[in-house]
């Protein structure tokens, strides 16, 4: 495949050089299931091989290596769904994505869906010096904004990302007490929403006057609201309400597990769901 110069700049080789189909189910047989190839269904190491498919000797299924991953009931060759998983991971655009792969972009989006709804849903408790806001992510005027609430923790730099459905004390209280341990630290803005958590959960509390140009222990935090609308427009373009959700555990994933993805081969051993 003739790859266009300006999708060479991607940081995984792989995508730009290629590897064979042979290669790939071999990566997987090796890396992923360290020779130990199991029956889908029953869970028993397979029998022998019928056919260039797995058969396993208790209950008699007859199974491909797609069939224990991801990639289960597509047709598409270990190629396409290779790259296909890498402009996943690292990640490049719906666009670039089309043309590396050739496929139609409806395929491509739905890959993409399918691949970040392997991610697990995680309760994230955050400890220390940890900043909160909120955000609104979207348009008004399309009537496709909303309110997100968010906390960064300082010493490791993990997030947590909520939509909210408005801006309120009960629902952003809520949110402290869930994500945040009450002897915490935390800076916020003036917002009035965040007055009284001191007196009623014993949070310790920072105060920036963001009306007055203060924002110097918020920076990490509203670092990250222009971190997120980076990766969605460069990755859907544009966020409508029904799949902010999804986005933003894609995007607490990246941040919290950098580790799952560097490598079609890390996404496919250390995601949580993928082989449970």
């Amino acid at each position: 495949m003739i790859v266009s110069p300006s999708l060479t700049l991607c940081p995984m080789k792989s995508i730009a050089n290629g590897l064979s189909e042979a290669k790939i189910q071999a990566l997987i047989r090796k890396k992923v299931f360290k020779h130990h190839i199991r029956c889908p269904k029953c869970h028993r190491r397979y029998s022998q091989i019928i056919n260039h498919r797995y058969w396993c000797g208790k209950c008699r299924l007859k199974f491909s290596l797609k069939s224990c991953l991801v990639f289960k009931g597509s047709k598409l060759p270990f190629t396409i769904l290779w790259r296909l998983l890498e402009c996943y991971l690292t990640p490049i655009s719906i666009s670039q994505t089309v043309s590396m792969c050739r496929l139609s972009e409806p395929t491509v989006r739905r890959w993409h869906r399918k691949f970040a709804e392997l991610l697990p849903d995680e309760q994230i408790q955050l400890q220390g010096l940890v900043e909160a806001d909120e955000a609104f992510i979207g348009r008004r005027k399309y009537n496709n904004q909303t309110p997100v609430i968010g906390a960064l923790e300082r010493t490791s730099g993990r997030i947590v990302l909520k939509p909210l459905t408005s801006v309120e004390s009960g629902q952003t209280d809520k949110f402290l007490l869930e994500h945040i341990d009450t002897a915490s630290l935390i800076h916020t803005d003036a917002a009035s929403h965040y007055q009284n958590i001191t007196d009623f959960f014993s949070y310790g509390h920072v105060v920036c006057n963001h009306s007055i140009g203060y924002f110097g222990p918020t920076n990490r935090i509203e670092n990250t609201w222009m971190r997120l609308r980076s990766f969605i427009r460069k990755t859907v373009a544009r966020a409508w309400k029904e799949h902010l959700p999804r986005l933003l555990k894609e995007f607490m994933a990246r941040n919290n597990h950098k580790e799952w993805f560097t490598s079609p081969i890390n996404f496919l051993t250390l995601v949580p769901s993928q082989l449970g």
